[in-house]
């Protein structure tokens, strides 16, 4: 009897051991996939090393990894086809993403939205020697292959305003530095930390705050995953003082 008992009890115990590592197992090779920019260099919120997806992003979502305990995939998308993914089911969540943005694609379908995650500004730069151009004498406009500049839609539909677009957001800033174009159409942090790095170029670009510009929040989007927004929410907001000392460290809001 005595001898049964021991080997029940080791094998109870064998199974609660092996359906631990099973679980455990499980859990490391659970994993989410989240579409994200493939802008090469966008700085400072993300940019690509060697196939390796780094910057502001990547260490805020390494954070979330650790909290869930669940293994994070970046999926590069274009601005254009993120959007596509979300709704196709291609990725478990999307970020940057926003209410406003390519609203057509995603109309017939149950988008969830976290909580702001950090605030942007997106609006015009321009030769510090127009400081003070007006929206009538904006003719040649640059803009991010995929972005949409909302506030001057009605002027370029009109013709009034002539597009370049270009996926290099660095020719665009030399575009203008050359006099090939009025203006740029671009995030403000991310124009600020090209600059930063250009500074012979900097010297002479200024944002154009008289130009309507716009003042929003990225987001993280899901479709019809109520739950792992919940989950992140709740992340943003535990974890809310390591978040702000990695916005500090980015430069962001």
């Amino acid at each position: 009897m005595l001898l049964f008992s021991a080997r029940a009890w080791l094998a109870t115990l064998l199974y609660i051991v092996c359906f631990a590592l099973t679980a455990e197992q499980k859990q490391r090779e659970a994993h989410l996939v989240i579409g994200v920019q493939d802008f090469e260099d966008y700085q400072p919120y993300s940019y690509w090393l060697n196939g390796q997806y780094k910057g502001f992003n990547r260490e805020l979502f390494d954070l979330f990894s650790d909290f869930i305990n669940t293994r994070i995939l970046y999926q590069a998308f274009s601005v254009k086809r993120r959007s596509m993914a979300l709704v196709e089911g291609d990725a478990s969540a999307v970020y940057p993403d926003n209410p406003n943005w390519a609203m057509a694609t995603k109309a017939k379908h149950t988008i969830v939205y976290s909580q702001p995650v950090v605030s942007f500004v997106d609006g015009i730069f321009v030769q510090k020697t127009s400081h003070n151009l007006k929206v009538s004498e904006l003719k040649r406009l640059g803009v991010p292959l995929g972005f949409t500049p909302t506030p001057y839609l009605s002027s370029i539909e009109l013709g009034v305003i002539k597009t370049h677009y270009d996926a290099n957001l660095g020719v665009l800033l030399k575009m203008l530095d050359e006099g090939a174009l009025d203006g740029v159409y671009i995030n403000k942090a991310v124009a600020e930390h090209w600059l930063a790095n250009n500074p012979d170029i900097a010297q002479r670009l200024t944002f154009a705050n008289q130009l309507p510009y716009i003042e929003d929040s990225r987001y993280l989007s899901s479709r019809d995953n109520g739950e792992l927004i919940d989950l992140f929410n709740h992340f943003l907001k535990t974890r809310a003082a390591a978040i702000d000392a990695l916005k500090s460290k980015y430069g962001l809001k």
